[in-house]
C-alpha cells in the first residue's frame, strides 16, 4: 500500500501502519506509519489491528506493522509492505511491543 509521509521515511524502515477514515466524500482514507502503535481513544490501549475509535467523525484503524519498500523522489509517499509471520513477530519484539504480536492475524501462530 502507498502511504503519506512527511517525516523522512527511507527504504527498510519498519513501523506501525495507521489508517484514518474520513466520512466526507471528497476525502480519501489516509494511511501513514509511526514509531508507536495506534491507541484506542477511550482506554488508550495500544492496538495491533482494528478500530481504535473516532474523533470528530474521523475513524482511526491500526493496520499492523510494515516495512518501507520504496519512497518517491519527492519523499512525500512511500510504498509499504505489511509484514507477516515470524517477520512481523520479530518487528513487534524489536519495537518493544511483543504482546501485540498475538493480536495481529498476520502473525503465524506457533504450535
Amino acid at each position: 500500500m502507498w502511504i503519506d509521509t512527511d517525516f523522512g521515511l527511507t527504504e527498510g524502515d519498519v513501523g506501525f501502519v495507521v489508517r484514518n477514515v474520513y466520512p466526507y466524500r471528497d476525502r480519501k482514507d489516509v494511511c501513514f506509519m509511526q514509531a508507536s502503535p495506534a491507541r484506542t481513544n477511550m482506554s488508550n490501549d495500544p492496538r495491533a489491528e482494528g478500530w481504535c475509535g473516532s474523533t470528530n467523525n474521523v475513524s482511526r484503524y491500526a493496520e499492523g506493522v510494515g516495512r518501507v519498500m520504496r519512497v518517491t523522489k519527492r519523499g512525500d509517499r512511500a510504498l509499504v509492505q505489511r509484514l507477516r509471520g515470524s517477520e512481523a513477530r520479530d518487528a513487534y519484539m524489536a519495537m518493544g511491543h511483543p504482546d501485540l504480536a498475538d493480536e495481529d492475524p498476520m502473525v503465524r501462530k506457533d504450535g
